[in-house]
């Protein structure tokens, strides 16, 4: 609670005394020292926790933990995290102490951890874009892991596209009533204003859509650049399910995750790697993001691309593991089981840093509508037709219905390919007893997956 001591002193004088001027100049001058105090107060409040110090008490802890600052490179919030993290740190360690340090560090579902026991490799794999948090980590896992540990550090990139389908439909309203029409004075009929049919947060992608854009995606990108300068060609890749890593959960995201990865030999006027891009053939960016890693020996640089489906939220199901270390009890709790499905939030407006290019969405954008050929209504009637349109990311599809195809409501519509395959699939509740037109807006946007809990 904000602490309040700017009252106004003259009022508690006794009356012959405010009207003197040497005494309402002293009670205007302690009014500003009461602000003062009042601030002072809530500093050392504020100074009790790591999560609100000030600048200067977090320099007195980085004294004590020995550490080097560089407040023109550093902010205050990394400084604050750094000295938690550094306090935290007390023998012995598990793997769960290592999963949550990374987390409160690097943040979860950010970074990626595997131990190869026989030849005792933890390998770390980060999303550190600067040289402070690459060093932190490097030195968290130095403070925790055992001495015949080797650790190899990794890039860790990943981002997601998010794709949105939204239908509307647009209706003719006819101006009379029988016997009660106004020759001139109203159109005898015209289309009304656009009404949402089917909301882009309702999920409708089939995967044989997720998988193809997938598959788009991985034809395009063909060489990596680092630094803006060298090239490493050419690129492997793996589509898999989409997951989340949260600790020692795994979340099985309903879409595709692309792997984009080049095998980096090490160079001698590129130690550090601070700036990474996937290219096509002609040399055009399709992904750029900052970065920091050293290449002292053969590094595999992996590009994490998730092909999703979702507005605010994607479907997930997350494996649970019952067990703690040393603790777990044979026979009394599955050693891991499904998770319920559940909502994991995502963020489907453009990062504060976008990774993805324009180029990449509008590209796969034209792969899906010259992908889509037909839209059929009710499983049974195709729509004689269909309109398709581009523009940047965005997909347009329209099409009319009259009222002598004699479908007087539209239960079910299923964009589909040229082998009959759907790529959409709405569940709707459309009369359709008048002209009705109709316009599905599919939309290709980057967005970045969070842990919802």
């Amino acid at each position: 609670m904000k602490l309040d001591l700017s009252h106004d002193l003259l009022p508690l004088l006794p009356p012959i005394y405010r009207e003197v001027q040497d005494y309402q100049k002293i009670c205007t001058a302690e009014k500003a020292e009461f602000d003062l105090l009042a601030g002072s107060v809530e500093g050392v409040q504020s100074n009790f926790f790591f999560q609100t110090m000030d600048e200067d008490s977090v320099a007195q802890w980085e004294k004590v933990f020995h550490i080097v600052a560089v407040p023109e490179k550093e902010s205050l919030q990394f400084r604050r995290q750094r000295v938690m993290t550094r306090i935290a740190t007390r023998p012995p360690y598990t793997l769960g102490f290592l999963y949550q340090k990374l987390d409160e560090l690097i943040g979860a579902g950010k970074w990626t951890c595997s131990i190869t026991y026989p030849l005792y490799e933890l390998r770390l794999a980060t999303s550190a874009k600067n040289q402070s948090y690459y060093d932190e980590v490097t030195h968290l896992i130095n403070q925790i892991k055992p001495a015949h540990i080797v650790f190899i550090s990794m890039p860790y990139l990943k981002t997601g596209i998010m794709i949105t389908e939204q239908v509307d439909v647009q209706k003719y309203n006819y101006q009379y009533r029988l016997g009660g029409w106004a020759l001139g004075k109203k159109p005898f009929a015209e289309f009304g204003g656009w009404t949402t049919a089917k909301a882009a947060a309702s999920p409708t992608l089939t995967r044989t859509l997720l998988l193809g854009v997938a598959h788009r995606a991985e034809e395009l990108a063909t060489t990596a650049r680092l630094n803006r300068a060298a090239t490493v060609k050419p690129l492997k890749s793996v589509i898999a399910s989409a997951t989340l890593q949260v600790g020692s959960e795994t979340l099985i995201i309903s879409g595709e995750n692309l792997k984009l990865e080049a095998s980096v030999e090490p160079m001698a006027d590129i130690p550090t790697v601070t700036h990474y891009e996937i290219l096509n053939d002609a040399g055009e960016t399709l992904y750029a993001s900052d970065c920091y890693f050293g290449i002292t020996e053969k590094t595999d640089v992996d590009v994490n691309l998730s092909i999703l489906e979702g507005a605010d939220t994607v479907l997930a199901n997350g494996s649970r593991y019952h067990y703690l270390l040393g603790s777990w009890l044979l026979g009394k709790d599955a050693f891991a089981s499904p998770g319920q499905n559940n909502f994991v939030p995502v963020t489907a407006a453009t990062p504060a840093s976008a990774s993805v290019t324009p180029l990449l969405l509008a590209s796969l954008a034209s792969y899906l509508a010259d992908h889509i050929n037909m839209v059929q209504l009710n499983g049974e009637y195709t729509v004689p037709n269909l309109a398709k349109s581009l523009s940047g990311a965005a997909v347009t599809l329209q099409y009319e219905l009259l009222p002598s195809e004699k479908i007087t409501k539209v239960s079910a519509i299923s964009a589909q390919d040229a082998f009959g395959a759907a790529l959409t699939q709405n569940d709707v509740s459309i009369e359709t007893t008048t002209r009705t037109k109709f316009k599905h807006t599919i939309i290709f946007k980057e967005g970045t997956l969070l842990y919802g809990g």
